[in-house]
């Protein structure tokens, strides 16, 4: 992706003179389309709902990368420890159960 292609909201926080200003927009926008991600994530989350599916662990390692995500941008690049920890322990787990599959 070139940097031309970013939503139209993330390229208008440029033009923003103050530097903290700037970066809250940008968590702002990066946070919308992460919504948005998520809520694609879940609803293909529920067509993958068998575990025997060699899908079903992937979606749920992009579940736990986008709660991280999601919580980053909320504030502002400033997550709460406990929870970026939490889901951090599981996305770990869930990718090294993967590549042990692999």
């Amino acid at each position: 992706m070139k940097p031309s292609q970013l939503p139209e909201e993330f390229l208008k926080c440029n033009v923003i003179k103050e530097k903290e200003a700037r970066i809250d927009c940008k968590f702002d926008s990066l946070h919308k389309l992460t919504v948005s991600q998520d809520l694609m994530n879940l609803d293909i989350r529920k067509e993958i709902n068998d575990s025997t599916d060699p899908r079903w662990l992937p979606i749920h390692i992009i579940d736990d990368a986008n709660a991280i995500i999601l919580e980053t941008s909320l504030y502002q690049g400033r997550p709460i420890p406990d929870y970026i920890k939490e889901k951090s322990d599981a996305l770990a787990i869930k990718l090294f159960t993967y590549l042990q599959t692999k």
